[in-house]
């Protein structure tokens, strides 16, 4: 008979005895919280970033969108203007998301850049911007030395062209995003509202942020000193823009008067927030704190209501989402960006569990798709999850 092997026997029991620990304390945990854990088992590799392979799934989605070209007539509204602007959104996310992710992973580029300028050239295909050609009456690009506003497509598609030009200052399209750039320059200087029309008498505070945006990447890019007229621009959006109460940003204004056209509201003020981190980083993290009012927690998930408690709730559009018992499924989803960016662990992980839960990721070949969400989801999820703090003007 062989000799027992008293240390092999300890060293299994341990195992035993620390597996019913755990066993017990799982048992122990309410059963409301199971969802929340399981849900949110990827948010702190997300928040933290430091590894490529945390976001390589949204990567290899990301390339298959670009290369099958299937953000185009997969924008199910049934609406050609809406469909237009995912379209472009789409587009327009994946290069930011892209860039990103050069931005933390240097060595990343080669791989990653060429999937950008893939990005770019979808979003200036005039098929991409016919939505707002259709509303103006005029292509954009063919319009830049006149005085239409072109919001729509100006300011989202100056935004990724600036972000590749800080990244690649000799970029094959540094010249679209000099002549771009100057053409909202020159829309700001004569603009009496300090705001530009996203299409014939429409003004959304909102659709002003990524154009800043692109203004501020654009001069960091080309080396230029600071311009004044980027300070006052902010100022303006800061002072006359937001609800007093609420600190929210109105979801458009007149265009005659700049007064409120509509109410102050989440969605809008969520994606605001993230492309004014480019510009101004205190303002970004003011509207963060604005919509932090608007939050609610449940069972672990965080939500985010579309009206302040200030106004009366309305109706959900194009912009917010379904809004189900008043919480914004856009607003909710845009706030991962300033969550990451400003910091904040625990409203990052909430609402990171809400995107898993009703955005039904499906992993399959190395990909990651949002089953819910559709290309342009995919295309956000990739953008505010990889989103990085940044110096401002």
């Amino acid at each position: 008979m062989q000799p027992r092997d008293h240390s092999s026997i300890l060293s299994r029991l341990g195992i035993a005895i620390r597996q019913r620990i755990v066993v017990l304390v799982l048992i122990a945990i309410p059963i409301p919280f199971w969802p929340a854990w399981w849900c949110g088992r990827e948010a702190d590799s997300f928040f933290v970033g430091d590894s490529f392979e945390t976001f390589a799934p949204l990567v290899a989605e990301a390339a298959h969108s670009l290369q099958s070209d299937s953000g185009a007539g997969h924008s199910p509204t049934g609406d050609w203007q809406y469909d237009g602007e995912w379209n472009l959104v789409t587009w327009q996310m994946n290069g930011i998301g892209l860039c990103q992710l050069i931005d933390r992973f240097p060595d990343r580029k080669s791989r990653l850049a060429p999937l950008v300028e893939l990005s770019i050239d979808r979003l200036l295909e005039p098929k991409t911007r016919a939505f707002d050609t259709r509303r103006w009456n005029e292509d954009a690009l063919e319009g830049l030395s006149g005085t239409r506003g072109h919001l729509a497509f100006l300011g989202y598609a100056n935004a990724l062209l600036s972000f590749w030009r800080k990244i690649e200052p000799h970029n094959r399209f540094a010249e679209i995003n000099d002549r771009i750039s100057e053409a909202l320059l020159q829309r700001f200087r004569s603009s009496p509202l300090g705001l530009i029309e996203t299409y014939p008498q429409e003004v959304y505070p909102v659709d002003n942020t990524p154009a800043l945006a692109s203004l501020a990447l654009w001069r960091k890019a080309t080396g230029q000193k600071a311009n004044p007229l980027l300070p006052g621009l902010v100022r303006r959006l800061r002072e006359q823009y937001r609800d007093a109460v609420s600190g929210l940003l109105y979801q458009s204004v007149l265009a005659g008067n700049g007064m409120p056209a509509d109410k102050p509201r989440v969605s809008g003020t969520a994606l605001a927030a993230y492309f004014l981190s480019f510009v101004d980083p205190a303002l970004s993290r003011e509207l963060y704190g604005s919509l932090k009012a608007c939050r609610k927690e449940l069972a672990g998930f965080t939500a985010f209501l579309e009206y302040p408690a200030n106004v009366a709730p309305g109706d959900g559009d194009v912009d917010s989402g379904p809004v189900v018992f008043g919480l914004s499924v856009s607003g909710t989803g845009f706030s991962l960006a300033s969550a990451r960016i400003h910091h904040d662990r625990e409203v990052f992980r909430g609402v990171y569990r809400q995107l898993y839960l009703f955005g039904m990721p499906y992993d399959s070949g190395g990909r990651r798709n949002f089953l819910m969400g559709g290309p342009l989801g995919n295309a956000l999820a990739l953008a505010l999850l990889t989103a990085e703090k940044d110096g401002g003007i």
